[in-house]
């Protein structure tokens, strides 16, 4: 089993804010979460501390949960999780990885019986590493930014590990991603205590309902409790997949944004048995208007490439970009901390800070 590590007592330090608006067209969507603030930013740190804000961005980020467009968005990214994980899609990016190796090589396809041994190299490979990945027995799914823990319907196949600011679920931990104390690999899970006054419920709903709603299984609209748990540290390469679902769109700055990639590539597996999936609005690049449409999502993939990935699978859905990368190379990100590549989005507006990291 995973290493666990409780905290009593974890003082009255807060986990950050978040905030979320909704443009009532449907194919123009701008929702989603603010995951952190970084230090830097002094004035999105104290906009965050008005009064009621951890309760807005709850409140609407789950009602944006319940549409059937985010629903779809959530469900491509577990149809590609299985497949990658269970069916042969790592095997399958590996082996196109190895006849491009021997084409550049020898200046020739891949004979087919030399294809077929390793791909059977691979399935066993990549089976074995699968089952020590972070030493649990199941394959981990982190879902940043979860407030309704979608993906815990599929506990039968992943170890679900939820986070979120402001969790609408017991079982989603309290968590400010751009805080998250990231460990040696093979190390626990750190977890504290939230102190009781920020255990809030949410006026009209009891605490006996919400758990009863829970263990049903029920979907966006059914609990308003917040989990008394905040995920302070997790280890290096422990997870299979990572989802960020309509929450870069919405971190304050281009260089916070590249760093909740960086620290994907550090929790996530290396060598190709990674997968990290981003569903962002078309918003981000003005694309439902193709006259001002950006080419963002190419900047994207250049910057995320950069950082230890290859993109694995696109889909332009009705409302939203769906997005997945493999892991590429061994360890973690191909970067050092606060030296990820920025990642702009069509309302930074033009003077925003597009300059890459430079090494102290």
């Amino acid at each position: 089993d995973r290493g666990i590590v409780a905290r009593a007592g974890a003082g009255d330090e807060a986990a950050g804010a978040g905030a979320s608006s909704v443009d009532d067209d449907d194919d123009d969507v701008d929702v989603g979460g603010v995951m952190s603030v970084a230090a830097e930013d002094s004035a999105w740190q104290a906009a965050m501390k008005e009064e009621g804000r951890l309760k807005d961005y709850a409140e609407a980020a789950e009602e944006v949960g319940n549409r059937t467009w985010v629903i779809t968005a959530l469900h491509w990214c577990m149809k590609e999780v299985d497949a990658f994980i269970w069916g042969d899609g790592a095997v399958d990016a590996e082996v196109k990885q190895a006849r491009a190796a021997y084409f550049h090589t020898h200046g020739d396809r891949m004979p087919p019986a030399l294809e077929a041994q390793r791909r059977e190299e691979l399935r066993v490979e990549l089976a074995a590493a699968r089952a020590v990945v972070g030493g649990g027995t199941k394959p981990m799914l982190i879902d940043v930014g979860s407030c309704w823990d979608y993906f815990r319907r599929y506990e039968d196949r992943v170890e679900v590990l939820a986070l979120d600011l402001c969790p609408r679920r017991r079982t989603v931990l309290q968590c400010d991603f751009l805080e998250l104390e990231l460990g040696p690999p093979g190390g626990p899970q750190v977890i504290e205590e939230v102190p009781a006054a920020e255990d809030a419920e949410v006026e009209g709903v009891e605490v006996e309902e919400v758990e009863e709603v829970e263990d049903a299984g029920a979907g966006p609209g059914s609990s308003s409790v917040v989990r008394p748990l905040k995920l302070v540290g997790l280890p290096a390469g422990c997870a299979n997949a990572v989802v960020m679902s309509l929450v870069l769109s919405y971190v304050p700055t281009p260089r916070q944004r590249g760093e909740m990639i960086r620290r994907a590539r550090e929790l996530l597996a290396g060598d190709g048995q990674g997968l990290l999936l981003l569903v962002t609005p078309h918003s981000t690049d003005k694309s439902h208007c193709p006259q001002k449409a950006l080419p963002i999502m190419k900047e994207w993939r250049e910057a995320i490439e950069a950082m230890g990935f290859e993109r694995y699978r696109y889909e332009r859905q009705r409302a939203v970009h769906a997005l997945a990368f493999r892991t590429v190379g061994a360890g973690g990100a191909r970067v050092p901390p606060g030296m990820a590549p920025p990642l702009r989005i069509a309302f930074d507006g033009p003077d925003v800070d597009m300059t890459m990291p430079t090494p102290p």
